[in-house]
């Protein structure tokens, strides 16, 4: 018996269910260091802030594709996160189904930072909270992302549960929870509030590593790094490539040449 994992779809199955097979084709071609060009630039991008707002749950895909308004897809993706907090009465006995749904609110609002238990609302305790991440986490809905030493591959071999960030199974989810406003078109990326731009940029970028890392029988693992003893220093995410340790870090600014190279990236990694 095999199991095989099904991923949402990632940034370049977007760009070819969009018909930008072109596109894609010349962000797999780009090499690290060169220009890209800006109308390649500009397009990539384009199409980038779009994934992050829609994400990559098929459904809301196609929707885009078809010509949805922006609010459309935005209430699909509400009535998919309310299909997974129906299916949480399935855990009744075993945990309260507004613990999970308060875990789950609390690992969004903690995107791209170390989760913090007692940040939970709900008054939900810390034994509480962790089972019930342990529950998210096995129905796939959220990934652990543990501290890793960085000694050496495999880096799970030495890591630190209690230092862990949480991503969930699709960006789309996260604006479900946070319902983040859509009409006729998305919002600007720019027009974002700060600490959603981070939450957002950090959980797409962990969500096409984690995708690019898989196998059809092994879902992709990410770490990441940080000082210990409350000293600062911290590496975003890390990953092992080819028997190496790789660090990413990850930037939300409006602007600038880390979060320019993103689309270039992640498409590459997804080809290699």
């Amino acid at each position: 018996v095999s199991y095989a994992f099904v991923e949402p779809v990632a940034f370049p199955e977007f760009l070819q269910a969009h018909g930008q097979e072109k596109l894609l084709q010349r962000l797999r071609d780009w090499t690290p260091g060169h220009l890209l060009g800006e109308a390649a630039q500009a397009q990539a991008m384009e199409f980038y802030d779009r994934y992050l707002m829609t994400g990559g749950m098929p459904e809301v895909v196609a929707a885009d594709i078809a010509g949805a308004l922006a609010s459309e897809c935005r209430r699909l993706q509400r009535d998919l996160l309310q299909t997974y907090r129906n299916d949480f009465a399935k855990y009744s006995g075993r945990m309260d189904r507004r613990i999970l749904d308060d875990v789950l609110r609390g690992a969004v609002d903690q995107l791209g930072c170390k989760f913090i238990y007692s940040h939970v609302g709900g008054e939900v305790k810390h034994q509480q909270a962790r089972r019930a991440l342990e529950l998210l986490c096995m129905a796939q809905l959220c990934d652990a992302i543990p501290h890793a030493a960085c000694h050496g591959v495999p880096l799970a071999g030495n890591i630190n549960e209690r230092l862990q960030k949480v991503a969930l199974l699709d960006v789309g989810l996260a604006h479900g929870i946070w319902n983040t406003p859509a009409g006729h078109s998305f919002p600007r990326w720019s027009d974002l509030a700060p600490a959603l731009r981070g939450g957002l940029c950090e959980q797409g970028i962990a969500q096409q590593l984690r995708i690019a890392m898989g196998e059809p029988t092994r879902r992709g693992q990410l770490f990441h790094w940080r000082r210990e003893n409350g000293r600062a220093g911290e590496i975003d995410l890390v990953l092992e490539c080819g028997g190496m340790i790789v660090p990413v870090e990850t930037k939300s600014g409006a602007s600038g040449s880390m979060t320019g190279r993103l689309a270039g990236d992640q498409a590459k990694l997804m080809d290699s």
